[in-house]
C-alpha cells in the first residue's frame, strides 16, 4: 500500500473518529442539558406549586377561624370571598402539577379529590355558621374537617417529596454521566489530537460552551437542593449552598468537620449514635429532626441518608438529602393544639394516652390519668363574662405548664373547662401529693370567684386513676374510670380523688 493510500486511510480514520466524537459529544451534552433542565422545569415547578397549595390551605383555615369567630356579616363575607380566591388558586396549582408531574397522575388526582372533599366540609361548616349552628360547626371542624386537613396535607406532601426525590435522581444521574462523558472525550482527544488540531479546538470550544450551560443548571441545583456528602467517619466532604443557608454556616465552616447529621441541642449525641448504628449496616435512614437556629427558633427538617457503595459493595460515603419541613410541622401542630390555651387538644390526647399505656406496660411502671375540672365555671362565665372565663383558662393552663415540665408529663385541654393530665412512674401516694399541690397552687392564684360555693377564690376538682404495668386497661376504660374519680371529687369540690 503506497503512502498516499495510507495518508487517505489515516485521515479518513481521523475524520471518522472526530465525527464520532462530535456526534457523541453533541448527543450527550444535549441529553445532559435536557435532563438538567427538567430538574428545574418539572420537579421544582411541582414542588413549588404543592408548597403554594399548603400555604393557601393554611390561609383558608385561618379565614375559617375568622368566619366562625366573627359576628359581623360583612367580615364573614370578606373572609369567605378570600377563601374563594384561595380555592381558585389551588385549582390552578393542581392543573400545573398535573401538567408537569413526572410520576403517576393518579396521585395528583387523589390529592385534588381530597381537596374537593375537604372544601365540601368547609362549605358545610359555613352553612352551619350561617344558620347559627356554632356547636355543629365546631364539631365538624374538630372531627371531619381536621381529619380531611391531615389527609390533604399528607397527599400534597407526597407530591413535594416525589418531586424532590426526582430532582435528586436527576442530579445524581447527571453527575455520573458527566464524569463518564469527560473520560470518553479525553480518550478520543488523545487519539486524534495529532492530525486534527484545528477541529479539536472547534470541538473543545463547543464543549466549553455546553459545559457552561450545564454548570448554570448545576448552580440552580446548588442553590435549591439541600444536599451533602460525608465519609464513613461522618466528616463532611461536600455540601450545597442551599443546605449551608439552612444550617446558617459557610462551606469553610462545615467541610472537613464532623456533621453529627446536622443535629444540635441536647439529643445530638444520642440520636447521632442511633443513626450511625443503622446506616453503618448499609441501610438507609430517614426521619424528622428538630434543630434550633442561631435566633433560637425551632426548625424541622426531614433527613434521608443513603449509603453509597463501591465496586466491592462496601460503604464508600453517605449522601444526605435534607428537606425543610418546618411549615409542615407547624400545620401538624396546629391540628393538635387548642387555640385558647396553647395546650394539646383531645385529638392528641387520644394518641398520647395509647402510647403511654403501651410504654408503661413494657416498662412495668405506674401510669396516672387525671381529669381536672374548674369548679362552678358556668357561674363564673355567667357573672364575670366569657372573656374573663377565657382568661381563667389561660392562667390555669399557664400554671399547669409550669408545674408539669418533666419529659413524661402531658397536659391537655379536653374541652370547655376540663383538662387532662398524664404522667408516669408515680405510685398512688406520689400522684395524690402531686395533684394536691396542683389543686392548692391554683387556689393560691387567688382568682376572685364570689360565686364559688367552697372558696372565695377559683378552685378545681381533680379525679385520677392509677395503674401499673400490665394492669393498665384499654384507654377508653382508663378514661371512664378517671372520669368517675372526677365525679367523686366534684361531690365536694376543691378536692382530689385518687383511686
Amino acid at each position: 500500500m503506497d503512502i498516499r493510500k495510507k495518508i487517505i486511510i489515516s485521515f479518513g480514520l481521523i475524520v471518522v473518529l472526530l465525527s464520532a466524537m462530535g456526534i457523541f459529544h453533541i448527543y450527550s451534552m444535549y441529553n445532559l442539558s435536557n435532563e438538567t433542565k427538567n430538574i428545574y422545569e418539572h420537579p421544582f415547578t411541582v414542588s413549588n406549586a404543592a408548597k403554594d397549595i399548603q400555604i393557601h390551605l393554611a390561609n383558608i383555615q385561618n379565614h375559617l377561624k375568622d368566619i366562625i369567630l366573627s359576628e359581623n356579616g360583612e367580615e364573614i363575607g370578606i373572609a369567605f370571598e378570600k377563601n374563594r380566591i384561595h380555592k381558585k388558586i389551588i385549582y390552578k396549582k393542581f392543573d400545573l402539577i398535573t401538567d408537569r408531574f413526572l410520576g403517576n397522575r393518579t396521585d395528583v388526582e387523589k390529592a385534588s379529590q381530597a381537596f374537593n372533599d375537604w372544601y365540601k366540609v368547609y362549605e358545610e361548616i359555613i352553612i352551619q355558621k350561617k344558620q347559627q349552628q356554632i356547636p355543629k360547626a365546631l364539631k365538624i371542624i374538630k372531627g371531619k374537617f381536621a381529619e380531611n386537613t391531615i389527609q390533604v396535607n399528607h397527599l400534597v406532601q407526597y407530591l413535594i417529596d416525589f418531586a424532590s426525590n426526582k430532582a435528586t435522581e436527576f442530579y445524581t444521574n447527571n453527575f455520573d454521566r458527566r464524569e463518564r462523558f469527560l473520560y470518553i472525550i479525553a480518550l478520543l482527544l488523545i487519539i486524534i489530537i495529532i492530525g486534527s488540531i484545528f477541529i479539536l479546538i472547534y470541538v473543545v470550544k463547543n464543549h466549553d460552551n455546553t459545559l457552561r450551560e450545564i454548570n448554570e443548571y448545576f448552580h440552580l441545583i446548588e442553590q435549591n437542593i439541600l444536599i451533602a456528602s460525608t465519609n464513613t467517619n461522618g466528616i463532611v466532604t461536600d455540601i450545597s449552598d442551599a443546605l449551608c443557608r439552612f444550617l446558617e454556616c459557610t462551606k469553610n465552616e462545615i467541610i472537613g468537620k464532623q456533621c453529627n447529621f446536622f443535629i444540635n441541642g441536647n439529643d445530638q449525641q444520642k440520636l447521632s449514635n442511633h443513626i450511625f448504628k443503622i446506616i453503618n449496616t448499609g441501610s438507609e435512614w430517614k426521619g424528622d429532626i428538630k434543630r434550633i437556629n442561631n435566633n433560637g427558633e425551632i426548625r424541622w427538617f426531614n433527613l434521608t441518608i443513603h449509603p453509597i457503595f463501591d465496586e466491592n459493595f462496601k460503604i464508600s460515603f453517605y449522601k444526605h438529602i435534607v428537606q425543610d419541613v418546618t411549615d409542615k410541622k407547624a400545620l401538624e401542630e396546629l391540628s393538635i393544639t387548642d387555640k385558647l390555651t396553647n395546650l394539646h387538644n383531645r385529638r392528641y390526647f387520644d394518641d398520647v394516652i395509647e402510647k403511654e399505656i403501651n410504654l408503661s406496660r413494657r416498662k412495668d411502671i405506674f401510669l396516672t390519668l387525671a381529669i381536672m375540672d374548674v369548679d362552678f365555671f358556668k357561674k363564673y362565665n355567667d357573672n364575670y363574662g366569657h372573656p374573663a372565663g377565657d382568661e381563667v383558662l389561660i392562667n390555669v393552663a399557664r400554671l399547669l405548664k409550669k408545674t408539669l415540665n418533666r419529659p413524661n408529663d402531658y397536659i391537655f385541654r379536653l374541652g370547655g373547662e376540663e383538662f387532662g393530665i398524664v404522667f408516669s412512674d408515680a405510685d398512688n401516694n406520689a400522684s395524690y401529693n402531686f395533684l394536691e399541690k396542683i389543686k392548692q397552687d391554683i387556689e393560691l392564684l387567688k382568682i376572685k370567684h364570689e360565686y364559688n360555693e367552697v372558696s372565695e377564690y377559683l378552685t378545681v376538682s381533680i379525679g385520677a386513676k392509677i395503674y401499673k404495668g400490665l394492669d393498665i386497661p384499654h384507654k377508653n376504660q382508663f378514661y371512664i374510670q378517671a372520669d368517675q374519680s372526677l365525679y367523686e371529687a366534684k361531690k365536694q369540690r376543691n378536692k382530689v380523688s385518687v383511686s
